[in-house]
């Protein structure tokens, strides 16, 4: 779930090499080769409260982007599809609370560093994705959420990470659904 990628600089060393340590359980190692050999099915034709997330439960997951996610965003005059990165963020994220029964938020600060290094090697700013992506995350949010993914993993959703108005409403509406 994409979702603030706020991510602290305290020690980010020490982040980076448990981030290494992670990337290197076999469990999670193959659900990212599933992954990005395309054996995780993808939907695209739903309404996701923060642009995007994962489905399913267990072994029988999949990523699912919200339906108003462009295909491609120009970054400093690159074009770049978004889901080549938020897919990595997902999976990671996912694989975490899963295979750790990892925290949300802890997990989302270790998907979110991950994710900042695919783009880097593809030479994209992160801010300026952060920032590119921002009115996509905020009209998500703000969506009434009409047709969310059947089977949408609400685990995120659910912790009360965020007890804001807005936090509130959407797992409101994802109760709804």
């Amino acid at each position: 779930m994409t979702y603030g990628h706020a991510l602290s600089h305290s020690k980010p060393a020490a982040a980076e090499a448990r981030l290494r340590e992670y990337l290197r359980n076999p469990k999670i190692a193959k659900r990212l080769a599933d992954m990005e050999a395309g054996k995780v099915p993808v939907d695209n034709d739903h309404d996701l409260p923060f642009l995007s997330g994962t489905t399913g439960r267990g072994s029988d997951w999949g990523l699912a982007f919200d339906r108003h996610l462009p295909a491609t965003l120009d970054i400093g005059g690159k074009k770049i599809d978004p889901r080549l990165f938020l897919r990595w963020h997902e999976a990671f994220e996912r694989s975490l609370m899963d295979v750790y029964g990892m925290p949300y938020l802890r997990a989302h600060v270790f998907a979110t560093l991950l994710e900042h290094q695919k783009l880097d090697a593809a030479g994209v700013d992160h801010t300026a994705y952060e920032k590119a992506l921002k009115p996509f995350i905020d009209s998500s949010e703000a969506e009434k959420i009409i047709h969310p993914p059947a089977r949408l993993d609400k685990r995120p959703y659910q912790q009360d990470h965020d007890q804001s108005d807005n936090a509130k409403a959407i797992r409101r509406r994802l109760a709804a659904a």
